[in-house]
């Protein structure tokens, strides 16, 4: 006996939307990606949704967004607008009934009234959990989940396909990416994620501004020549800026790396990028040269 797996998509989807249709065009291809589907069954499932009214789907260039208040949809709403048979066939009777055996000739009498019974509760018990509910249920894991490190006012995690959104406002900034890389794209952002937050060890990681929630930039930290050295950086939105985030996040990646054995840290940086080699000197890095056009500040631990 099981629910279609297909319901427990629908809920992923129609969480990610929520929480991020005010910020991105949400697309077949990025809940794909998020959820582990293939954009065929995505699109199907949100054509069901479609129908049973709880989404919108924005013709031609696409995105969708929640059509019903979350209150008002239920599990068993989401389970209906995928299997129009509902719940009937949730624990099936093998076919026997016409076979030379009493019992096969009953057991689907038998059954039939406790069968029901089971049905009934698993539509009531669906029917009293709303999308609101399992939405609720989401932040607050997500609010939970642990910190690499924090300090005063910063919580650096690890990332994941939901921060996409977030994330492609950043690094889609042509101001935040001047001295980087040209604005990213969607996909681009998508593939940065995968790359370099879900990697084992991650080699990005999240900033998360504790007062707001928001994702507001990522943390770059990970093994660089020698061996006990890390390379340290970060990328923070524009709004981020003249706060001292970074002065407050390279002291917090320090400490933790002195926990954790790191010998050394290493910044680099472009001659232009005055704020950056500001903040290194601020901080106890060293200037240690130039290579291949970027100025090297190191930090011994």
């Amino acid at each position: 006996m099981q629910l279609s797996m297909k319901c427990s998509v629908a809920v992923h989807c129609l969480i990610f939307i929520h929480e991020y249709s005010s910020q991105i065009r949400v697309t077949s291809s990025l809940l794909a990606q998020s959820t582990g589907c293939h954009p065929v069954v995505i699109r199907g499932i949100l054509s069901g949704l479609k129908k049973a009214g709880i989404l919108s789907v924005a013709r031609g260039t696409g995105g969708a967004s929640l059509r019903k208040d979350p209150e008002e949809v239920t599990l068993l709403d989401i389970y209906f607008a995928l299997e129009p048979e509902g719940l009937g066939e949730l624990i099936g009777v093998h076919p026997c009934g016409e076979r030379p055996c009493p019992v096969a000739q009953n057991i689907a009498g038998v059954l039939q009234g406790p069968y029901h019974r089971i049905e009934e509760a698993i539509r009531t018990a669906m029917e009293s959990v709303t999308l609101a509910s399992m939405i609720e249920d989401y932040e607050k894991r997500v609010g939970e989940q642990p910190a690499l490190f924090e300090t005063e006012r910063l919580k650096v995690r690890v990332l994941s396909l939901t921060d996409v959104p977030a994330l492609f406002q950043i690094l889609s900034d042509g101001e935040v990416m001047r001295y980087l890389e040209p604005p990213f794209t969607l996909e681009q952002t998508v593939a940065f994620v995968q790359k370099y937050g879900l990697c084992a060890p991650p080699q990005v990681y999240g900033v998360v501004e504790k007062e707001s929630g928001r994702l507001i930039g990522h943390l770059i930290f990970h093994p660089d020549e020698p061996k006990e050295g890390y390379e340290l950086g970060w990328v923070l939105q524009a709004s981020a800026w003249g706060k001292g985030y970074a002065t407050e996040l390279t002291e917090g990646a320090a400490l933790y790396g002195e926990k954790q054995g790191v010998r050394q840290l290493m910044i680099e940086c472009l001659p232009e990028q005055k704020a950056t080699g500001a903040v290194a000197r601020k901080t106890g890095f060293l200037f240690k040269g130039e290579k291949d056009g970027l100025l090297r500040y190191l930090r011994a631990l």
